[in-house]
């Protein structure tokens, strides 16, 4: 018989008795309705703060989609949006596809938005010099930049690579959220015989066990199928992941930023011979339309809603902003 001075075995160390758990957890929701703060992180974004809850500590965010929707600027958007507006907290980006001057360029250009002429991220990375006007609208724009956002822009970086870089920063400061650009590019454990699918799957997990490990939201960039682009409906779906069985299991949320114009502008008719009236005066009207519209659908959701949520996007300068848009 065990004796009541005995220190309980160390398999009952991991439990936690249910009802003192939600007694502490109705004292957090006291704290959160008193001063209203939010769950999450807030990013200034309506698709991750309205229907996400903003970045939530332990959770896996997948933004999923075809080349031309917007994944890296929906990321990009996020990321400084939510450094910004949480300046004691610590974000990092890792990037496997554009180099750390690439990043720059974006995140400069979409701080020039409010100028009467603003600096396109092409105009920055184009050969010939800028103008006096360019460079005063950059030089406002660089002391805007978040200094509590790091980036790494080295390529083939492994799950062990991220989380080695997780607790580092983790040491350094309050690390909220980290963003990966991308699944597919991230370097795979050994197949030893295995297929791609599990090699994606034990990553993913590995990711989501880091996430909830280290306290810190973890925004995952993902590839779809070709599949989509040979349906009538371009608008993606959770089948349309690669590898979805365990993109999909793993994450938390699975948002696909989708922009109509994109496969609309593909579709051009013919050039109407009065040029006023008919199918392409239409089609231009059309692109015209759409030309800023972006929805993020929301195809999975474990803390809220489903659905899709609109969002304003201005390819030429990487920016992402609310809409009131239906």
């Amino acid at each position: 018989m065990k004796k009541p001075s005995e220190a309980p075995p160390l398999e009952d160390t991991l439990f936690q008795n249910a009802h003192e758990a939600a007694l502490a957890r109705m004292d957090r929701l006291e704290v959160e309705v008193a001063t209203g703060k939010p769950k999450g992180v807030q990013t200034g974004l309506s698709c991750f703060d309205k229907r996400l809850g903003g970045l939530l500590p332990g959770s896996v965010i997948v933004l999923a989609g075809r080349p031309g929707m917007g994944k890296t600027a929906l990321l990009g958007n996020v990321l400084y949006g939510a450094a910004l507006l949480n300046p004691n907290k610590l974000f990092a980006g890792f990037s496997l596809e554009m180099d750390t001057d690439q990043l720059n360029d974006r995140a400069l250009s979409r701080l020039t938005a409010d100028d009467d002429a603003p600096v396109s991220f092409s105009d920055i990375a184009k050969v010939q010099p800028l103008t006096s006007f360019d460079l005063q609208a950059l030089h406002r724009a660089k002391v805007r930049i978040p200094r509590n956002l790091w980036l790494r822009d080295r390529a083939g970086v492994s799950v062990e690579d991220v989380s080695r870089a997780v607790w580092a920063m983790k040491r350094r400061g309050d690390l909220a959220a980290i963003g990966i650009d991308y699944l597919q590019l991230m370097r795979r454990p050994a197949l030893a015989g295995r297929n791609e699918a599990s090699a994606i799957a034990e990553m993913t997990g590995a990711l989501k066990t880091l996430a909830r490990e280290a306290k810190i939201a973890i925004i995952l960039l993902s590839q779809l199928n070709r599949s989509v682009e040979s349906r009538d409906d371009k608008r993606p779906q959770l089948s349309d992941l690669r590898e979805s069985g365990s993109i999909e299991q793993d994450a938390d949320a699975v948002l696909f930023p989708f922009r109509e114009v994109y496969y609309l502008q593909k579709s051009e008719p013919k050039p109407d011979p009065v040029g006023i009236s008919g199918a392409h005066f239409e089609w231009e009207m059309r692109c015209a339309e759409l030309r800023t519209a972006m929805d993020v659908i929301i195809a999975k959701n474990r803390h809220g809603s489903e659905g899709s949520e609109p969002q304003e996007y201005r390819a030429e300068i990487d920016l992402i902003t609310n809409t009131e848009r239906r």
